[in-house]
């Protein structure tokens, strides 16, 4: 999960005692918060999500009208092999410090591979790739990846699954504790 050299990441899965982990969320600045309810449904390869560019590689990712956990829309990676999803901030100044995001397999079938990474030093790492926090009964639990010790402007989401399928993503939080 962590490279030697690298950085030191931290990864979350708040289950316990989420209010004491919101009250820290609370007071540092967002960057973005992506619940996909202003974005076109359907499917697209680039997508400008106001403060982030969302692009896929496959081009049949899309936005759909239904299974987001509070309002209804919500991000499908559609089934199939290593599909990318790459998000880049479009203000390359202020620097990605803490994620938040909740996802939902759409099948039970195997093989299921959800690989989160990062993009610094000119390079991608492996931040997160545990597949168990994802059912296909609901969204999970936030998963929390913080990068206290690294300038973080993109990353990407690299999922694997039987064709028929996927991963819906929802509540995607970018934030800033530089003011922390």
């Amino acid at each position: 999960m962590i490279k030697a050299g690298f950085f030191f990441a931290l990864i979350l899965i708040i289950v316990a005692n989420p209010q004491i982990h919101a009250e820290v969320l609370s007071r540092m600045p967002v960057i973005a918060n992506i619940d996909f309810e202003n974005q076109p449904t359907g499917s697209f390869s680039t997508l400008d999500l106001g403060k982030v560019i969302l692009k896929s590689n496959n081009g049949e990712d899309r936005i759909l009208g239904k299974g987001g956990r509070i309002q209804s829309q919500c991000l499908y990676i559609t089934g199939g092999d290593d599909h990318i999803l790459e998000f880049s901030l479009v203000d390359g100044n202020i620097p990605i410090q803490y994620i938040s995001f909740r996802g939902q397999k759409l099948s039970s079938e195997i093989p299921f591979n959800f690989i989160f990474e990062a993009f610094s030093e000119n390079k991608w790492h492996e931040m997160y790739s545990e597949d168990s926090v994802f059912t296909t009964d609901r969204l999970s639990d936030a998963v929390y990846i913080s990068f206290p010790q690294t300038e973080v402007f993109k990353f990407r989401i690299r999922c694997s699954s039987p064709g028929n399928g996927g991963l819906l993503l929802d509540d995607l939080i970018l934030l800033d504790n530089s003011l922390m």
